[in-house]
């Protein structure tokens, strides 16, 4: 499920209090919550096999004694600051504490501080490609989407789920913002009803990955139409379900892409929790360190990055590089790799044994199908070669007999 809630904590609070309440926010007993060595908070989902554990938190503290921290609109919080000593924002009481700093843009350009954007960010740009951080995956088997995916299989949506698709186009000038309406009986995407393969409008449960993507491509290429977008650019859904936008006409895109829950920004009374983002594409969240669906040779990547830049541990502060996960974690991923190899190795060896032991039985039955034709249809040698003889006895006699009646004659007779 997807959930925000607000916790409400005063100046003789621990941060213990802080781990229960985000524990209780995921529900009864459905995560560990610490604090480790570092000072940073560690999450992990008790479910065995899951792959959609995500974490968002920011902070803020009003030291005039006013509620201009209790909001319900996170964007309020833009007057304050990151930095408590600084008097020189709007209101400078309001402090703003950031737990996750990723580096990416935000897709509102007046939004300075990072801690506030949790999904409202734009997909990373790497060349020709526009890349989302955040994997689709299923709710019911914890696989990756594929383009025939419908989204109501991965997300968590309402009757009021509304995205909003933003950016600029691959002309590097022009802006876009529709939006995608799941409100009515069929999806909408700036206004126009999308329509499946027989035309048919679509509604909103059934509306596929493969449909979303389209109307991305449309939107960042400009088009008005799929054949002709699709000659301009790609999107697509990667092996491990991130959506990736690949600009076919320039080798460096300038085009920039946003998609997120219209409702991201807003937050529910304090002590209480509320239904999250329908959809997470591209988010400010907390670091994966450990994820039952190993990719390796991506995670050795990951790990020699971190040695390479001498990063010791994760530290959203190095503004370099705020996601890379450092030799701490590296340490544990390459732990968890290791023991990942020894499950496979054990898991082949066990099919081996199998694959032999099936062999030797296949084998003595075999064996032991032979030995019983044998016993069925064999000729017996010793038995055979002495009925021959009773035979060829027989045969000698009666020739004899045969030769003794042909030797009378009527002549001796007479």
């Amino acid at each position: 499920e997807s959930f925000k809630s607000k916790i409400s904590l005063d100046a003789t609070d621990t941060v213990d209090s802080l781990l229960q309440n985000i524990s209780n926010a995921y529900g009864n007993d459905q995560v560990n919550v610490s604090l480790n060595a570092h000072g940073q908070i560690e999450i992990v989902d008790k479910k065995a096999g899951s792959s959609k554990l995500d974490f968002h938190l920011v902070g803020a503290t009003d030291f005039s004694g006013s509620a201009l921290a209790d909001i319900t609109n996170i964007d309020d919080l833009q007057v304050g600051t990151t930095d408590f000593k600084d008097a020189t924002d709007a209101v400078p009481n309001l402090y703003v504490k950031e737990f996750t700093k990723s580096g990416f843009d935000p897709s509102d350009p007046l939004a300075p501080i990072e801690g506030i954007n949790y999904d409202r960010t734009n997909f990373a740009k790497d060349g020709a490609n526009l890349s989302s951080n955040i994997s689709q995956i299923v709710k019911s088997d914890n696989s990756f989407a594929t383009p025939s995916t419908k989204l109501f299989d991965v997300g968590a949506f309402s009757a009021s789920t509304v995205l909003n698709l933003k950016g600029i186009q691959t002309d590097g000038v022009t802006p876009y913002d529709l939006t995608i309406d799941f409100t009515g009986g069929s999806v909408t995407a700036g206004g126009a009803t999308i329509e499946d393969g027989y035309g048919n409008p679509t509604s909103p449960e059934n509306m596929t990955y493969r449909q979303l993507m389209d109307i991305i491509n449309v939107a960042v290429t400009g088009q008005s139409d799929i054949a002709t977008a699709n000659q301009l650019g790609e999107t697509s859904l990667s092996s491990d379900g991130k959506i990736v936008f690949e600009d076919l006409t320039n080798p460096a895109t300038e085009a920039s892409l946003s998609i997120y829950d219209t409702t991201s920004n807003t937050y529910p009374p304090s002590g209480t929790t509320i239904t999250g983002s329908a959809l997470t594409f591209n988010a400010n969240s907390a670091l994966t360190i450990r994820d039952p669906k190993t990719d390796f040779f991506a995670q050795i990547d990951t790990i020699i990055k971190s040695v390479e830049e001498g990063k010791t541990r994760a530290d959203g502060s190095d503004s370099t590089d705020p996601r890379n996960i450092g030799i701490q974690n590296s340490i544990q991923m390459l732990d968890d790799l290791s023991d990942h190899i020894s499950r496979l190795q054990t898991q082949s060896g066990s099919y081996s044994q199998v694959l032999q032991a099936s062999s030797d039985r296949s084998d003595l039955l075999i064996v032991s199908t032979k030995m019983l034709q044998s016993d069925v249809i064999d000729t017996d040698v010793a038995e055979a070669t002495l009925r021959m003889q009773q035979l060829s006895l027989n045969y000698q006699a009666m020739l004899s007999s045969i030769s003794k009646v042909s030797q009378l004659s009527l002549v001796k007779y007479l």
